[in-house]
């Protein structure tokens, strides 16, 4: 896919118009009983919970991250102490 000219700082107001008509419409029609499942640590048990699925209960989770792997990889360790933590 080719863009049809180069982005430039002229083409931050559009961006910023289309972010704010995104997430209006994201507010004005999400399903708020939904609320409770979602965030970061719903996300970190769903992981603990394919684990268990996959590799048996209480296995190992083995994850590696970067950037915002880190803070999913914080909750695992917060929440999950007895799955261990090797950071090498």
């Amino acid at each position: 896919m080719e863009w049809e000219h180069p982005a430039t700082a002229g083409d931050s107001p559009n961006f910023l118009h289309a972010q704010e008509k995104l997430v209006s419409h994201c507010l004005n029609t999400l399903d708020r009983s939904n609320l409770g499942y979602t965030g970061t640590a719903v996300r970190v048990r769903d992981l603990a919970a394919l684990a268990d699925i996959l590799d048996g209960p209480d296995s190992t989770i083995n994850l590696w991250t970067q950037h915002h792997g880190s803070i999913i990889a914080s909750y695992l360790m917060k929440l999950y102490p007895e799955a261990g933590c090797d950071p090498a």
